[in-house]
């Protein structure tokens, strides 16, 4: 499952350095940079070059490969090509790896080989960083888009703002030229399930049509999640993202790929049967705590309040091979304890474009009144524009929210309508 979106929406800015060895340009320098076509998606991918003999690898470079030098980082840039990879966001940390890569470069451009191109990968508001890398790369391998070397900065909106004034007083008074770009992250994960969550994020991709994919990462051996040439995983994930890149840039759809419940006409979570999940189950996160019991041989979910919030929630979650970021109606049914007054409500991630963030991801779906009954009843919910993304907070795909008493519940199901 891609959570929180693992595989969410990454900020990717466009900014412009003017300081160093090659900065400023002259205008005449300027004039020969040439960047990608207006409209074309580019594929992007994080790069780390500076490995050192003590680091700590889960996964393993192919045998006989040593992790530094310009030849080794040939060989990266020519995997690169061979994946489809447009950029490669280097993370900078030693300016000797970034002359290897240099050295790398140069020797393919005199042998007419192609290569990606270059941008920066930070991981904090660093333009000093930007600036250090920019003035080691000749621009003729820079990245550009609209005329600006390409970054990448993972930060939110306070780090951006933090970058743009910094950037002012470290770039000599040029302030950066920002550019507002979405970017989705691909990734094969750690536990990849045989590829299924790397397909599953580009499915993502081809659906949401971003500017900017980028793929994380493409030689990260300690954290496990390489695409590059590994002794685990051979050269599986970079001919799998030629395919998925070449898709998407033809905007061409990749499919969600099979399992369990794929071919299941509906998903069911019941505390009245066993096993209790088929498909669909409850996720437990700080804001939503549920307790699960049983009373006189009926086992019921009752919502729990979290700290001194009134409202109450009960996050559930669908099975990625049963719907996975597709747009789709559905009817979901819950069967609640009807004791008591007030109401309750459902919230799920939709595909309305119409509305942003939380109020994209948590779209209120309807309302249910209590009636005091003292039964079991069933509360049916249609959505007609569910995507089930995972959006939510513990990779949530919808919830059941009341307001100033609790919730008690004991089967819900998922129907496509």
């Amino acid at each position: 499952m891609l959570y929180g979106f693992a595989m969410k929406l990454a900020a990717l800015l466009l900014l412009v350095a003017q300081e160093g060895p090659h900065l400023p340009m002259k205008a005449e320098e300027a004039a020969r940079l040439t960047g990608f076509e207006k409209g074309r998606r580019v594929v992007a991918a994080r790069v780390r070059i500076d490995f050192k003999e003590d680091d700590p690898l889960a996964h393993h470079p192919p045998k006989g490969v040593t992790l530094s030098g310009a030849a080794w980082l040939r060989k990266e840039l020519t995997d690169m090509v061979a994946a489809h990879i447009d950029v490669a966001l280097i993370e900078y940390r030693s300016a000797p790896a970034v002359k290897a890569l240099v050295e790398a470069l140069e020797a393919m451009d005199r042998d007419k080989l192609e290569t990606p191109k270059i941008g920066v990968f930070l991981d904090k508001a660093d333009p000093a960083t930007m600036r250090d890398l920019f003035s080691l790369v000749p621009p003729r391998f820079w990245a550009m888009v609209e005329g600006r070397p390409l970054v990448r900065v993972v930060t939110d909106a306070k780090g951006v703002a933090a970058l743009q004034a910094r950037m002012k007083e470290e770039l000599a008074g040029h302030e950066g030229a920002l550019i507002g770009a979405e970017a989705i992250v691909v990734t094969p994960g750690v536990i990849r399930e045989k590829g299924t969550l790397y397909q599953r994020s580009w499915h993502i991709a081809a659906e949401e049509k971003p500017t900017f994919v980028v793929v994380e990462s493409w030689n990260d051996y300690g954290a496990a999640t390489e695409i590059g040439e590994s002794k685990e995983h051979g050269r599986e994930y970079i001919d799998a993202t030629a395919r998925f890149a070449d898709r998407v840039r033809k905007g061409e759809p990749i499919p969600n790929p099979g399992g369990a419940y794929s071919k299941a006409p509906k998903v069911i979570w019941n505390l009245k049967v066993e096993p209790n999940e088929a498909g669909l189950k409850p996720v437990e996160v700080e804001e939503g705590p549920f307790d699960v019991a049983e009373l006189t041989g009926i086992r019921m979910l009752t919502t729990k309040q979290a700290g001194k919030e009134e409202t109450r929630r009960v996050h559930f979650a669908v099975d990625d091979t049963f719907r996975f970021h597709e747009k789709r109606g559905y009817a979901i049914d819950v069967e609640f304890l009807d004791k008591g007054r007030g109401t309750f409500t459902l919230e799920y991630d939709s595909a309305d474009a119409t509305k942003s963030g939380a109020e994209r991801w948590c779209k209120q779906g309807g309302e249910e009144p209590f009636t005091d009954s003292g039964e079991w009843k069933f509360a049916t919910f249609r959505v007609n524009d569910a995507l089930f993304g995972n959006r939510q907070p513990g990779g949530a795909d919808f919830r059941l929210v009341v307001k100033k008493r609790g919730l008690t519940i004991r089967r819900v199901s998922v129907t496509p309508q």
